[in-house]
Formats: structure tokens, sequence, C-alpha cells
């Protein structure tokens, strides 16, 4: 990965050093424990990762795990286990490393991308050497600016977002592979040569990439958008026509796992908010701008952000403005391409990534995620960094050479806030506790999730008043909110909380409460818990069973 070719030395000692330094900054997550949001499924209560043999590896292509297929992320769970047991250090350490890879690769990557582009292309009375140092440097300041942004720590620090770090490697790697395809095509064998081997590593972190989580479907329009800009490689419709021929087998992984997604998705899907299409539409559109605010400046970041259900009944005048922004935005960086397709080439690439999470197939129950910026946050980075430079460097040819310095180091201190609010983020994901407690502080008596899961961590850490007021607002939101599939696992959790306090009245007649209000037939477990609390009610000389009214 040297472009020693055409860099100094500057870029890859730079690469390392970028690398290291987010190593450093994430490597406090290391201390973090699982979590009880996904993490019990794919690594603790997951029997799966728990051996490394030809069976795994059949399981993990032909198995689903927690409604998503992806087994490359499995595979990569069960080789943790196998060197570090179910110790959370080892997973934690795994993701870090991965994702200190990917700042590393970017900044080559960057560094490709500003060359085509000719971002820093000597002028008439420019200085080479100073040039190509410019470039070094913004390829590895967007690199940082990638890396350290707080906005990753939902992805890296949370165990069961290998999928994410993995995803993003292979297609940073990916987009890294197909510039040098088009470029020794071009030196070698002519603009569209095929099989060479930078190509057939790009099909490879392709597959690799589709194979760690299915969001990797948006590398096929990501690159035809570097086809575009910088590489140039698509003026018309002819051309346009080659550059998809090219990527047909790309389209054939593409188009299977997206079959295999929708099948591994449908429960998620189904059990998603009932939301209208405009309202998804107008919530997608306010999305689109969030992420971007979050970017620039990252407060208020949640584990889960509920969402706000049927807007254009609700809130319609108060989403209405975030449609027609992104329409006037789209409509200016369309009339700016006539003359500069950075901006819409950066726009689009931004676009291609979020598509799929924006909304407009509900999965899940939030309407934004930290974790959805990972790769978006690839084109801001981008941007960020080569305008930085850019604009210091027309400063000091302008002669202000003082208001160059201090965009630099303006730069350097926006980094700096980044890593250490991002230090301070990571504790967050320390616990079940520490990440629901940060959950209800933003949004209080509103997810369901947050107190049923902390009230279940507290009850195994012996904190049981403490437990039973959480699982008491639990039960509460989901009668408000009426959402009755929830009750019966309310209260066998209330129960199990009674129980260990010793009010064994209470327990039994919650768990009656949960037989009772189950949706589906209540399962064998609950009738035992019942029959368990019913024995020590009689023990303690409490009648056997409530009263119930006729």
């Amino acid at each position: 990965m040297n472009n020693a070719g055409r860099y100094g030395r500057l870029l890859p000692t730079g690469a390392l050093m970028a690398a290291l330094l987010t190593l450093a900054v994430f490597y406090r997550a290391t201390g973090n424990d699982f979590v009880d949001l996904d993490d019990l499924g794919y690594i603790v209560g997951n029997p799966h990762i728990r051996s490394f043999d030809l069976r795994m590896l059949a399981d993990s292509f032909s198995r689903f795990f927690e409604a998503n297929w992806h087994p490359l992320t499995m595979i990569s769970l069960a080789l943790d286990f196998r060197l570090w047991g179910m110790n959370p250090f080892g997973f934690h350490l795994t993701s870090i490393v991965i994702h200190a890879c990917s700042v590393f690769l970017a900044c080559f990557l960057f560094a490709d991308l500003f060359m085509e582009a000719g971002t820093f292309a000597a002028g008439e009375g420019a200085d080479d050497a100073r040039l190509s140092r410019n470039g070094e440097f913004a390829s590895i300041a967007g690199a940082l600016f990638f890396g350290l942004h707080p906005l990753r720590v939902e992805s890296v620090a949370w165990a069961s977002e290998r999928k994410d770090v993995l995803c993003v490697f292979f297609m940073i790697s990916a987009m890294w592979w197909h510039v040098r395809h088009v470029r020794r095509s071009r030196e070698a064998a002519g603009e569209h040569a095929l099989w060479s081997g930078p190509y057939l590593m790009v099909l490879l972190m392709a597959c690799l990439a589709l194979l760690s989580k299915p969001s990797a479907v948006s590398l096929l329009p990501v690159l035809l958008v570097i086809d575009w800009y910088p590489l140039g490689r698509i003026n018309g419709l002819k051309s346009l026509g080659r550059s998809l021929a090219e990527k047909i087998p790309l389209l054939v992984m593409t188009i299977a796992v997206a079959l295999v997604t929708v099948a591994a998705q449908k429960f998620a899907i189904t059990r998603a908010p009932d939301v209208d299409p405009l309202s998804r539409l107008l919530v997608a559109c306010k999305a689109l701008l969030f992420y971007l605010w979050q970017t620039l400046w990252p407060a208020g970041l949640a584990p889960f952000y509920p969402h706000p259900g049927n807007v254009h009944e609700t809130a319609l005048l108060s989403y209405l403005p975030f449609l027609v922004l992104v329409a006037v935005l789209c409509l200016a960086i369309a009339l700016s391409a006539r003359h500069d397709r950075t901006w819409a080439a950066l726009w689009l690439f931004y676009l291609s990534v979020l598509l799929p999470v924006l909304g407009i197939i509900q999965v899940g129950g939030q309407w934004v995620a930290d974790r959805y910026t990972y790769l978006p946050a690839l084109a801001v980075s981008l941007l960020w960094g080569g305008g930085v430079f850019r604009l210091a460097e027309k400063l000091r040819l302008k002669g202000i050479s003082v208001a160059a310095v201090v965009v630099i180091v303006a730069a350097i201190v926006q980094l700096a806030l980044y890593s250490a609010q991002t230090v301070r983020l990571i504790p967050v994901w320390r616990n079940s506790e520490t990440l629901e407690t940060r959950e209800i502080s933003l949004f209080p008596h509103q997810v369901v999730a947050a107190y049923y899961s902390r009230a279940k961590y507290r009850n195994e850490q012996g904190r049981f008043a403490e437990a039973l007021e959480d699982i008491d607002e639990t039960l509460d939101i989901a009668r408000r909110k009426q959402l009755p599939e929830k009750y019966a696992a309310i209260h066998v959790a209330r129960a199990d909380i009674l129980r260990n306090l010793g009010r064994f009245p209470e327990a039994l007649a919650a768990a009656e409460s949960a037989i009772r209000e189950s949706v589906k037939a209540p399962p064998e477990a609950y009738f035992s818990f019942r029959n368990e609390l019913a024995g020590r009610v009689a023990a303690a000389g409490k009648p056997m069973f409530p009263q119930r009214r006729n």
C-alpha cells in the first residue's frame, strides 16, 4: 500500500502515526464490558461462536443472527472467542485495531483521490514539492477527522458493531484498489482493461465487505461516483455503460446479498414502527441534515434515537423545512456540477451510503443512529481535510501567512476537541447501566428498552430497590404507549425483582399478570416460575393465589 512513486515519505509515516493515535484514543474501550444491546445475542449467549470448525463456518453462511446475515462478522467473533474466551477486552481490542487500520488506509485513499481531482495540482509559479506535501497533510488530517470523531464511538466501542468496522475497512480497501485499477489500466492495457490484479482485488474486497455487513450494497454506486469524479471515466451514456459492464460481478454479488438481507430482516421490518410513506420521506430529509450537523457539532449523541412516528400528521410544519432545504441543496449542487464536479460527487457519495439506512424501508425503532455515519463520514472528512489545507495555501500565496497558520492551528484544536469528546464518550458503553443511563438522561420516560435493560442489570447486581423503580417505570411507559406485546416480559422481570426483595405475594401477582397479559400463548417457563412463587407464598402461610375479581 505504498504510493512512494507518487508521494514522499511523509504519507506512509503520517498514516502510521494517524493509526497509532486512533488506537491510543480508543484504547480506553478495552475496559468496557458487553452490553445488553445485541451483545447477548451475538456474543455472550451465542453458542455458535464457541467453536471454530467446519460446522461453525457452514452455520455462519447458512443462518441468520439477530435478524442479520453477515457470515464474516460471525467468523471474526468466533476467532476472538478462540483467542480470548469470553473476555470483552479481546473483542474490543480487535475492533479498535480494525478501525485504526481503516484510518491508515484512508490516508492513502484520500491522497489518491486528491491527486486524481487535482486538488493540490501545481499552478503557475507554484511549488510542486510544497503542494505535494499539502496533499499528504490534507489526507492525513482528513483521515484523523474520520477516525477520531466522537460519532465513531458507537461503531468501535460496541462489540456487536464488529460488522461495521469490518465492512468499512473492506469498503475503503475496495475503493483504494479501484483507483489503482483505473490507474493501472490507463498506463498498461487501456482505459477499461479487466482481470488485472487490482481489479480482482476490488472484487475480493467488495465480497468481504458484503459478507461483513449488508450495507456494503452501497459500494456499487460509490464506485460509479468515483468513476464520474475524480477519475473522469464517465462523461456520457456510452462511458457509463462501459463502467457498469465492468462492475457486473459486483452487481451480481450486491443483488444476492440484498435478497438475503430482505429475508433476514423480514421480522425486524414487520416489527418496525408503522410509518406512512410521506412521514418516512420527511424524516429521511431531516436525517440527512441531522447527520451533517452532528458531524460538525457532535452534541447529545445517544445510543438510540426514538422514531417520531407519523410526523406528517403530528408535526408537518416542523418537518417541511427539512424537505425544502434538501431539495434546494440538491438543486444547487446539481447546478454547480456544470463547472465543478467536486460538490456533486461528495453529495452523491454521501447520499449513496446513507440511502439504505434513511428509513425509507423502516428497520427497527430508531430514526437515526450514530453508527450510520461511519461510512458517510469519509466524504465529509475528505472535504474537511482538503478544505483546510487549500484554504491555508491560498492565504499563504496571498501573503497572509498568519491567517494560514491560524487555519491550521484551528484545525488541530478541532481534532483535539473531538478526540477529548471521544474519550469522554467511550465509558458510556462500559456496561448496560452506563449505556441506558445515558439514554434515559437524553430521553427520559420515553424508551421502554432503556429502563427495562437497566432494571435487569441492577437486579443482577443485587440493587433490587433501584431495579424495581426502573421496572415500574418500564411498565408505565409500555402502558402509556400501548405496547401490549411488552407487558408479559416486563411482568416476569418485575416478579423476579420482587422475589429477590422477599415480597413473594407481590411477585406471585406479577407472575400471574404475565400469564394473563401474554399476547401469545405463555411459555412453560412462566407457569413454572408462577408455581415456584406460589410455593414460596404457601410456605409463608399466605393464600396460594390472590383473590381475583369476577
